[in-house]
């Protein structure tokens, strides 16, 4: 079961919300929350022994926020510094320092080679390799014990003392609340995103023009194919 406080949700209903859920009978084994501190606790109160996985997309967007930040900070000391070219470049520039490594396409490597040449040793190279750590946490461990090994490997790299946004950032994977992003690894029956975030990210690439679709067809068209893909296996007959 998914829960999302932008539904309309807050601390003080939240309670109720569940507690309606369980008289009509519904028993969830999981939730998976945004980052809502109060919700795993309210969630055990009503449902003891549920299982709780804070949404995957919500914790990399809170992070995300803190990297952006710090390439902000650093485009404004480069302008102060009368490189405003320099600064310009990392604007127009920023989506690609931002997106995950897995996802550049070759385009992506022809543009960010040579920024990762010249910005060597500053800023930008540090969000490049801390948000590759980040993701290779969630990625790449096995279980929670390994995403912890990996959590402790991050944070003896002393993150923190570089600028305020990395610290934030290690303050947030530092908190307990860590252990319900990393809930999925040991339970991978659980997803690790909410359905409803899924849907959402789909829906906003189709309707991107450089998707190709450019109108109500071409959009109808796609999320034909991709039910035929999701559900028929491909097969059409």
């Amino acid at each position: 079961m998914y829960i999302d406080e932008a539904g309309g949700l807050g601390r003080g209903w939240i309670e109720e919300y569940l507690i309606k859920i369980r008289d009509f009978g519904i028993k969830p084994w999981a939730i998976i929350f945004d980052m809502g501190v109060a919700f795993p606790g309210i969630a055990r109160k009503v449902f003891p022994g549920v299982l709780i996985q804070h949404d995957y997309f919500h914790v990399m967007k809170k992070i995300h926020w803190h990297l952006r930040n710090a390439l902000s900070e650093y485009r404004l000391q480069l302008k102060k510094q009368g490189l405003k070219e320099d600064a310009m470049e990392l604007w127009y520039q920023k989506w690609r320092i931002l997106k995950n490594l897995d996802k550049w396409d070759k385009i992506d490597f022809v543009f960010m080679e040579p920024l990762l040449e010249r910005y060597k040793g500053t800023v930008v190279e540090d969000i490049l390799i801390l948000k590759e750590q980040i993701q290779n946490i969630f990625n790449d461990s096995k279980n929670k014990k390994e995403a912890y090994e990996r959590r402790k490997a991050l944070l003896d790299d002393h993150w923190e003392i570089k600028n305020e946004h990395f610290a934030n950032i290690i303050k947030f994977l530092n908190t307990p609340y860590f252990d319900y992003m990393v809930t999925y690894l040991d339970h991978p029956e659980i997803s690790r995103s909410g359905n409803s975030e899924i849907v959402i990210r789909l829906w906003r690439q189709m309707e991107k023009v450089r998707y190709g679709f450019k109108s109500l067809k071409g959009r109808q068209d796609h999320l034909k194919l991709y039910q035929v893909s999701k559900y028929l296996g491909g097969n059409l007959f």
